[in-house]
């Protein structure tokens, strides 16, 4: 297989929390320094509450400073599944709180597709004989067409987390000024577009949808952990974004929603490939009937990297083996973000966030937090994630969820980048808000 080249530049773009404007204007809220009492925030259990399960507080001087979710950790397996039985497994929060769930049932599928009811062909489990996942026919779900002779702008928004009138504001003011900036030719949002359980009558989701839509510029969301928490279901979701003028959203003929395909062309050529994915875990959500498409395993499940895998090899397959340049987004991050960023942390030299710094072949951004809940990606059919992802030309992967790193790490050739927090709600860093610039040209 032929692998093409392409060259990424990648920089964050920064607005100030307190005006809204772009850093490097003028700017009277910031005066190089946060006055009064700098608090340190540790959790602390609730005694009652379903959603909002723990509190932070100041450790010096015991002030609450707000509710918030549980930060798991890593789920712990404690009874495997089988294709017939679920398996059963657990996790816990730094505030002490544990969850138990089901483990899904791991179907041993099948090579050969066979014709479903409905007309369509499914590949299905050679133990229990269950249609398990349909065959995708077009393997390239949506175009972007750029003009020739160019370079590519791409936007990566994360986390707006819109929960009211107030943050809406404040996040569409953000936005607003990174793409009148950067003016890109096709976005991305990591996740978290909402906090869905502030949701519940879909109008803050609406609301994103149509502001997004104002710019007539292609964009392409993936879930987070928080969106699917509304009410309206995810059912519901799924089809103000697939509906939307400019967005690119699909379901996906696998576990989870919201697994797609995006290509950008110049001269109706791919150039480079989006691999759009959900890592699931949404727990919090209301209604179960109206969710009943959710998939709450923490991360990828196993029919996700399946279709993943199979679809990278039918794009190289159709585009005359010729590997082409890709990027994958998705909301939480992996294991190998948590390795990329030990290397960055052992590095003596350090780059310091400017709205003009540019991608250097070294790694930048800050790391104010650890990585809140990366999980790791097994090993599927003796397939190796890393190894597989770089096989099919996998050069950089996008995510969000931690608000308070935003770095960009090279690790085994591929470029880990957290985009920038998008808006004020929950935790971020006063300095650290905005959006993250990415620019792809022949190298």
């Amino acid at each position: 297989m032929v692998k093409k080249k392409s060259f990424m530049r990648i920089c964050f773009i920064l607005v100030c929390s307190i005006c809204f404007s772009l850093f490097g204007g003028a700017c009277e809220g910031w005066n190089g320094s946060v006055s009064g009492h700098i608090h340190t925030e540790i959790y602390q259990k609730k005694s009652s509450g379903v959603f909002l399960a723990h509190l932070v507080v100041c450790e010096e001087c015991g002030e609450v400073l707000r509710d918030e979710a549980h930060i798991y950790g890593e789920w712990t397996e404690i009874v495997a599944p089988t294709c017939s039985k679920v398996g059963k497994k657990i996790r816990s929060c730094p505030c002490g709180y544990e969850q138990n769930d089901d483990v899904a049932p791991i179907h041993n599928p099948s090579k050969e597709s066979r014709a479903g009811n409905d007309g369509n062909d499914y590949y299905y489990c050679l133990d229990c004989n269950q249609n398990i996942s349909a065959v995708e026919t077009e393997f390239v779900d949506f175009y972007v067409d750029v003009e020739a002779n160019r370079p590519i702008r791409v936007l990566q928004l994360t986390d707006t987390q819109l929960m009211n009138s107030d943050y809406e504001k404040k996040a569409f003011s953000f936005i607003r000024q990174i793409i009148n900036r950067t003016n890109p030719d096709f976005i991305i949002i990591t996740g978290d577009l909402v906090y869905g359980m502030y949701d519940n009558n879909g109008n803050l989701l609406l609301a994103l949808a149509n502001f997004m839509d104002s710019f007539e510029i292609p964009w392409a969301p993936v879930y987070g952990n928080h969106d699917n928490e509304s009410e309206k279901g995810a059912r519901w979701q799924n089809s103000i974004l697939a509906n939307s003028e400019y967005c690119l959203f699909k379901k996906g003929a696998t576990d989870g929603n919201g697994n797609y395909t995006v290509a950008l062309r110049q001269n109706e050529k791919i150039v480079r490939v989006f691999y759009m994915m959900d890592t699931n875990l949404c727990y919090n959500a209301f209604n179960a009937n109206a969710n009943d498409v959710l998939n709450r395993t923490h991360g990828f499940t196993t029919n996700q990297l399946r279709w993943l895998y199979s679809t990278m090899e039918r794009i190289t397959e159709i585009n005359d083996n010729e590997i082409i340049p890709s990027s994958m987004a998705f909301h939480i991050p992996t294991n190998y973000h948590t390795l990329a960023n030990e290397k960055y942390t052992q590095q003596a030299e350090k780059f310091i966030l400017h709205e003009n710094l540019p991608a250097q072949q070294g790694d930048f951004g800050a790391l104010g937090e650890a990585i809140k809940s990366p999980f790791t990606v097994n090993n599927v059919d003796g397939k190796n994630f890393l190894s597989t992802i770089k096989k099919y030309g996998v050069d950089s992967t996008f995510c969000g969820h931690s608000h308070l790193v935003n770095t960009s790490v090279m690790y085994s050739d591929i470029r880990w980048t957290f985009g920038l927090k998008a808006s004020t709600y929950d935790r971020y860093t006063l300095r650290e808000l905005g959006g993250t610039s990415i620019i792809i040209e022949d190298e």
